[in-house]
Order: C-alpha cells, then sequence, then structure tokens
C-alpha cells in the first residue's frame, strides 16, 4: 500500500475509497524530460469528498505531495500530477466497477 493510500485510511472507510492513475504520459517541459499523470480519487459518498480535500485542500495536497514523490522515485523524473475527487455513489456494491477498480 502507497503512504498515499495509507493516509486515507484512518478517517474513510478502506471500502468506499479507491484511487486509480487513469493517465500517464511523457512530456518535455523547459527542455527537461517530465511526466504528467492524472488521478483520480473516487469515493462513494458526497461526505467522503469533503474529507479527502480536507478543510483548504491539505489533505489533498498532502496526499499529491506522497504520490509525487512516489511516481517520481519510480520513474526517476520529476511528475506533475493532477488529483480529482469525484463521487460514485455505491460503486462498492457494483460488481463490474469493482472490476473496473481493480478490486
Amino acid at each position: 500500500m502507497s503512504r498515499a493510500a495509507a493516509e486515507t485510511k484512518p478517517k474513510c472507510p478502506s471500502r468506499s475509497l479507491k484511487a486509480s492513475f487513469s493517465n500517464v504520459s511523457a512530456r518535455r517541459s523547459s527542455g527537461h524530460s517530465a511526466r504528467l499523470a492524472a488521478a483520480v480519487i473516487v469515493v462513494e459518498r458526497e461526505s467522503h469528498k469533503g474529507m479527502m480535500i480536507g478543510a483548504g485542500g491539505q489533505r489533498l495536497k498532502k496526499i499529491g505531495q506522497s504520490a509525487r514523490l512516489e511516481l517520481g522515485q519510480l520513474f526517476e523524473s520529476r511528475i506533475f500530477l493532477e488529483l480529482t475527487v469525484k463521487v460514485e455513489k455505491n460503486w462498492t456494491h457494483d460488481p463490474r466497477k469493482i472490476e473496473e477498480f481493480g478490486l
């Protein structure tokens, strides 16, 4: 389990959360090789969305920082990470969604 995922576990039920990287591609920035990653954090309830974002966006910022560090080490390059939090009501009860998320 990544550090970013571990940070979300104590306050939000793990069965209701899933972070999935939807797009990772190479991009050049100012002559340096960089990678662009877009991640969607899917939650089951609107109230979970608020918990994931946190007061003033602080929790989402921490998740993004941790994920960027891990991805940077994995890809051995700088990472530009775009995070989005999305509500999918009752996704934990939908076998197709569970399979789609790789659970």
